[in-house]
């Protein structure tokens, strides 16, 4: 490839081109590498399946002197702030297509990648945030144009991310190579188990192994419970509990991975009036999932959920009742006799 390129650039005419097939992930395109003066070649790129067409802008300039990347800025997403000083907005461009051109190994050991939620550009060994639509190198792959001050630190928030996230899950793996040896030293009798021990398992298996053994409101009880709202249902006594557990979530802010140590976690809690114990059954909210979850936070809202008679996503058929939609839905049940 070298060797056409460097031919395409000292002998080759006006408008003559090379084309090769390049792509990044599961994205593939077609470069045309066409001679536009002496000593000057324009990348453009097209797709795999109209041969001839391309665009219009090149995606990348080569010179004997430098290879200078200029790839098309996308479009500001609906989530993204509308500023137009942020520079994150104003220059950014598509990972794509740079990472489809860097593929055709023109630049050393050059490629992208999508850590922790940021676009990361690596090139003969240096990585930084992209941060221009003319970055240049030369032949060499050593960076020749000077990085701005707002892409080090965003390069420099995104290590932090990174060493924050590799440190969480160090700890959970200590954490979870301790209760599973202690898990294992217990053998069948899972009552040496400390209860404690059933979030620091991230093993879904064991943990739901012990949540059986020990039942959920005895693995609850060593947190703290929040009462959210309270109802008598036909004569039965109802709440409905939020619960902060130590299991970890993960959530996206934008393009940010946000890891979380913690949960929330509601759940319904039914008393038995002859004999004091309780029940607790978990209720999804809408910060748990958007398409079937609670209303409200209310007991009847969460009753209603439970039966399949009220949740988001079908709101439409709670039209004809009264009363808002905390109680619109919940049908008591009759006794038969």
């Amino acid at each position: 490839m070298y060797k056409n390129i460097e031919d395409l650039m000292k002998n080759g005419k006006v408008d003559e081109a090379l084309i090769t097939r390049g792509g990044a992930k599961f994205t593939y395109h077609m470069y045309y590498f066409v001679k536009v003066r002496k000593n000057k070649i324009n990348v453009y790129q097209g797709n795999t399946w109209q041969q001839g067409k391309y665009t219009k802008t090149p995606i990348a300039k080569l010179t004997n002197e430098y290879i200078m990347l200029c790839p098309a800025q996308q479009k500001k997403q609906h989530w993204q702030p509308t500023s137009e000083s942020n520079p994150l907005i104003a220059k950014k461009w598509s990972i794509w297509d740079i990472g489809g051109f860097l593929s055709l190994n023109l630049l050393y050991n050059g490629f992208t990648r999508f850590s922790r939620g940021y676009d990361i550009m690596s090139v003969n060994g240096k990585e930084f945030m992209p941060f221009s639509s003319k970055m240049k190198f030369d032949w060499n792959g050593n960076l020749l144009s000077k990085i701005p001050k707002w892409a080090n630190q965003e390069y420099n928030k995104y290590l932090d991310v990174d060493k924050s996230t590799r440190n969480t899950m160090a700890r959970g793996r200590y954490h979870d190579k301790a209760a599973i040896k202690r898990y294992e030293e217990a053998g069948d009798n899972l009552e040496l188990v400390p209860i404690t021990d059933v979030f620091k398992h991230r093993n879904s298996d064991r943990r739901a192994k012990l949540i059986n053994h020990f039942g959920l409101e005895q693995v609850l009880h060593p947190y703290k419970q929040t009462v959210v709202d309270k109802a008598t249902v036909n004569g039965l006594p109802y709440e409905l509990v939020q619960i902060t557990i130590p299991l970890q979530t993960d959530d996206w802010t934008g393009s940010t991975l946000v890891r979380h140590p913690d949960k929330l976690c509601t759940y319904l809690k039914m008393t038995n009036p002859s004999t004091g114990e309780y029940h607790l059954e978990g209720v999804a909210t809408k910060e748990d999932q958007q398409w079937d979850c609670i209303a409200d936070l209310t007991v009847k809202s969460a009753l209603a959920w439970r039966d399949g008679e009220n949740n988001v996503s079908r709101r439409w058929d709670t039209a004809e009742h009264d009363g808002g939609l905390s109680d619109y839905a919940y049908v008591e049940p009759t006794t038969l006799t």
